[in-house]
C-alpha cells in the first residue's frame, strides 16, 4: 500500500509579531507477503518414526518505508524543521506443532535517519513464544 500526506498549520498573532507557518509532508510504503503451509497427515521425523506432528507453518513478512519533512514558512523565507526517513522489517513465524503445542518467532528491524538533527536511531527485536495448552 502507498500513503501520501500534507498539512499546513497556521500561526496567527499579534500585531508587531511575525507570522510563522508549519508545513509538512511525508510519504509511506508498505509491502506485505504471507505464506501458509500445513501438513495435514502430520510429518514424520527421521529418528522418531512413529510419532507424527499435525503442523501448520505461517510465515509473514512486512517491509515499511517512510519519508517525512516539515519546513517553517515565514516572511523571511522556508526553513527546514524536520526530515526522516525510516524503514522497518518485521518477519514473523508461526509453528502449531500440534493442537496442544505452537511456537513462533518475531523480529523488528527499525533504522530512523534524522538528517536535519544529524542523529539515526535503531531498534532490534527479536522475540520466541511457546504456547502449550493443557
Amino acid at each position: 500500500s502507498y500513503d501520501k500526506n500534507s498539512g499546513k498549520t497556521e500561526n496567527l498573532r499579534g500585531e508587531g509579531q511575525s507570522r510563522m507557518n508549519t508545513e509538512t509532508s511525508g510519504n509511506t510504503i508498505k509491502i506485505s507477503f504471507a505464506y501458509n503451509f500445513s501438513a495435514p497427515k502430520g510429518l514424520k521425523l527421521p529418528l522418531l518414526k512413529r510419532i507424527k506432528f499435525d503442523s501448520q507453518l505461517s510465515i509473514s513478512l512486512d517491509i515499511t518505508l517512510g519519508s517525512s519533512k516539515a519546513d517553517n514558512v515565514g516572511e523571511s523565507g522556508r526553513t527546514p524543521t524536520a526530515k526522516t526517513s525510516e524503514m522497518t522489517i518485521m518477519p514473523k513465524l508461526q509453528y502449531q506443532f500440534s493442537k496442544a503445542i505452537s511456537g513462533g518467532l518475531n523480529a523488528t528491524w527499525n533504522d530512523r535517519n534524522d538528517k536535519i538533527q544529524q542523529r539515526k536511531h535503531h531498534i532490534r527485536q527479536l522475540g520466541i513464544w511457546t504456547e502449550i495448552r493443557f
